[in-house]
């Protein structure tokens, strides 16, 4: 799959595909103006990286260099919107971006209401976007892996400093803008295969944990796909809830007051949100929460299976609803809020274990 740079360095892609794709994308945006580029790439068999050129009304600029260091140079820019998104849910975060602690392999940005996880292994890609829209302009940097999918996006608000943006763009400018940059074409996505899994000993391990963390250092361990080892771990730990059982949590924690944590992720970023909740509507498929600098918007139509899960700590247990789609990948978590090494919120552990009818924990289990 070739990326080809925008017009008028254009002509490297076929003037007839360049003329479909934006017709094509011409329709669909007309046909349906709320289309995501997400989804619209999709529609028309791009990548999303692809879909950045085929829009004449887009500049964009290439940028390079050290991904947290490019990363953390946002801060520069005041308050943003940080968007992550998988392929059934989005997230929408404003605030001011922090400095990255940790490394390529797994870093984190705690900043406020900017809550990042970054995977930076996971990417190829970035890209200073405007575009004009009626008498405005749109403005965005954009993180893509190597496949052309996005990462992670920061998009300015009003209250950006523009200047600090364009000083942004100039300082991590690519030294070349290519005509052309090849992406590798995206795996195909399929389910993965069960295994034989050792029910008692995962059990064991399970129970043994000290740190919610570890659950995914288990899972690495015994080979197993999430979904399965949520499935046979046992009914005391972890019970299939209907898909509409998220629903009914955010309702009840808008109509409550309680705090919780939304968790939506990709394989190069996971986005968190922290937080009471007020408007949740549903709006055709989507299922939304609009609140004041926090968007979340899931394809409920998408989301094939949900659990409840039980999982202990050192000081406590943990509760969280878990979605995935029909591949068995993972969706989002819900949690309730919980700072480190605090108990968790009894409101939020009474709500899970009545919508999931979990029994009471067998005697001996701490």
């Amino acid at each position: 799959m070739t990326l080809v740079s925008p017009a008028p360095q254009s002509a490297d892609l076929p003037a007839s595909r360049l003329e479909t794709l934006r017709r094509q994308r011409h329709d669909l945006l007309a046909a349906d103006p709320k289309l995501r580029a997400r989804d619209v790439a999709e529609k028309l068999d791009i990548s999303e990286a692809e879909l950045l050129l085929v829009d004449p009304a887009n500049r964009v600029t290439l940028l390079s260099g050290e991904w947290l260091e490019m990363v953390g140079d946002l801060a520069t820019l005041g308050p943003v919107m940080a968007l992550t998104r998988n392929e059934e849910a989005v997230i929408e975060k404003v605030g001011t971006y922090g400095k990255p602690s940790g490394s390529h392999r797994a870093a984190v940005i705690i900043n406020g209401t900017i809550d990042l996880r970054l995977f930076t292994s996971r990417w190829h890609l970035a890209a200073a976007v405007e575009v004009g829209v009626g008498d405005a302009t749109r403005r965005s940097i954009q993180f893509f892996d190597q496949h052309g999918v996005a990462m992670h996006k920061v998009h300015a608000r009003p209250e950006t400093d523009l200047a600090a943006l364009a000083a942004y763009i100039e300082r991590w400018k690519a030294p070349v803008q290519p005509h052309e940059l090849t992406l590798e074409p995206a795996p195909a996505s399929e389910r993965p295969a069960t295994i034989d899994l050792d029910v008692p000993a995962f059990r064991e391990a399970w129970l043994g944990m000290r740190d919610v963390h570890e659950f995914f250092g288990i899972i690495k361990k015994f080979g197993v796909p999430r979904e399965q080892a949520l499935r046979e771990v046992g009914p005391d730990l972890c019970q299939p809830v209907p898909v509409s059982t998220f629903r009914e949590a955010l309702n009840h924690a808008a109509s409550t007051g309680l705090s919780i944590m939304i968790f939506v992720g990709n394989s190069g970023c996971i986005e968190i949100h922290t937080g009471p909740i007020s408007r949740v509507e549903i709006m055709g498929p989507w299922l939304n929460i609009l609140d004041p600098g926090f968007n979340l918007h899931l394809r409920e139509d998408l989301v094939t299976s949900a659990y409840a899960l039980r999982r202990p700590t050192s000081e406590t247990w943990l509760h969280s609803l878990e979605l995935y789609n029909a591949n068995g990948e993972h969706v989002l978590i819900m949690l309730g809020e919980r700072k480190a090494h605090d108990p968790e919120l009894p409101e939020w552990t009474a709500l899970v274990e009545k919508l999931a009818g979990f029994a009471p924990l067998p005697e001996g289990i701490r």
